[in-house]
Parts: structure tokens; sequence; C-alpha cells
């Protein structure tokens, strides 16, 4: 098993510039060519003046099945989301609450993709910005993936909000994943800290990890993405393929 995934934060598709441009986002996403994608703060929020998109706006374009998982609802209409996007058919989904950070519930997507070689655990997920309530939020992402992944490898993106170097919800989520070089990915114009990460188990292997930087990228958001290289050993290709799985649903865990 190989592929590329990426993790990208879209600020609300609001730029540098302050401009809400969807245009430039998608161009962002195209430019990353990867299989698997998780995009955070996605938002068609009614109390914007922008005219309104929906996720598939993001997706289609790229030629890739979306999942939406909202984490602001707005009572007069629209949403903030995550989104995971990915070229290849989703068996089954899983939508994990991990508790609330303000306005903004804190909210996983826990997906059974089926890779050409075998089925793929993929999480897509934002964390919260208090360190209690990113190891609290840490310890229930885990869990649940324990619950959902069976023995398939897994690969974890997304904003964890993380910038200590030690401790954090990194000390919860080092016992079960392993983790590239971490790349500085916030703010864009001046990138300090490495909000962005993947995170990996199950014999998959992080190859190589890389900040996309282009002309697009420094103006659309205030994130850069977070490109990974990823594989697996042939064993565990192997095992992967004589272990897919036949459902195909939707659920929600709460903590």
């Amino acid at each position: 098993m190989r592929f590329t995934a990426a993790t990208y934060n879209i600020h609300r598709c609001v730029g540098r510039d302050g401009r809400h441009s969807p245009d430039r986002i998608r161009t962002v996403l195209t430019e990353l060519s990867a299989d698997i994608i998780a995009v955070q703060e996605f938002d068609n929020r009614a109390r914007h003046s922008w005219p309104e998109i929906v996720p598939e706006d993001i997706s289609a374009p790229l030629g890739m099945n979306c999942i939406a998982q909202a984490t602001i609802e707005d009572p007069h209409g629209g949403f903030q989301a995550n989104l995971l996007l990915t070229r290849h058919h989703i068996a089954d989904t899983c939508h994990v609450d991990l508790g609330r950070s303000g306005p903004e519930i804190r909210r996983a997507i826990l997906s059974l993709v089926e890779m050409p070689e075998g089925p793929l655990v993929v999480v897509a997920t934002h964390l919260g910005l208090s360190v209690q309530g990113r190891r609290r939020q840490a310890r229930v992402l885990v869990d649940a993936v324990d619950a959902f992944a069976d023995a398939h490898p897994v690969i974890m993106l997304g904003d964890f909000n993380e910038w200590l170097p030690v401790g954090g919800c990194h000390s919860i989520l080092t016992r079960r994943f392993d983790s590239g070089a971490r790349r500085r990915t916030f703010p864009v114009w001046a990138p300090l800290l490495p909000l962005d990460q993947v995170w990996v188990g199950g014999g998959l292997e992080l190859n190589d990890t890389r900040v996309h930087r282009t002309a697009a990228s420094a103006v659309a958001s205030d994130h850069l993405p977070l490109v990974a290289s990823v594989s697996a050993s042939s064993a565990e290709r192997t095992a992967s393929s004589t272990n897919s799985p036949g459902r195909d649903d939707t659920r929600t865990i709460s903590p």
C-alpha cells in the first residue's frame, strides 16, 4: 500500500487578504495531488455574507468523494465542518464527538476507505485550543479508533492545535500512533507552529512529510497544507487485502 495524504485548515476559504475565495482553496487542493485529504474549517454559515457553497463544491471538481461533519451549526442555516476527501470508495463512517471547545463541538470522522490494496482507516479531526481539552479529546479519539479500526492500518490527519514540543495531546497519541517530523504550518506568513499533523498506525510508515508552499497556498488560508507520503510493508498489504469488510453505513459515537 502506497498513497499520498494531506491535511489543510482552509480558514473558511478566507485568505491573507481577507477575501473569501473557494476557487483559491480548490487550486491548492488540486496542487496537492493527494489520494486522501482532511479539511478543517469549511464554513457556509448564513451569518456570513459570502455566496453559499456546499462541501461538494470543494470535492466534486477534484473528482473526490466527500464526508462532511458539522462542528458548528447556524440556527439560521449552514454550518462549519470537517471534511474528508478521498479518491476511493468509503465503505463505512463513524462520527465521534470529542467534547465541546467554546462554541464548537470538536469531532472526528473515522472512515473505512477501500484502497486498491485493501481497507484503510482514515481519521480526520480538529482538536481544541486548551491543553487539557486536547488531552481529553485525544483519549476519546484513541479509544474510538481502537474500537473502529480492528486490525486495519490507520492514518490520522488534522489540525491538532498542539504547539507544545512535548506533553499535551502528544503524550496520549504517541502511545498508539507514530508521527513524522513536525513541520511548521502556521501562520502562513511566518510559519512557527506545527499545528497540522499526520499520525499513522497498524503497520503504516511515513516516508516523508512536507509543507506545501506555492503562490496559491501563500494567500488562500492562514495555514499551509501538510502533505505525507505513506506506505506499508508487503506483509501488512497482504493481511489487509484478505480482511476487507462488507459494512457500508454511518454511525455516531459520543463520549
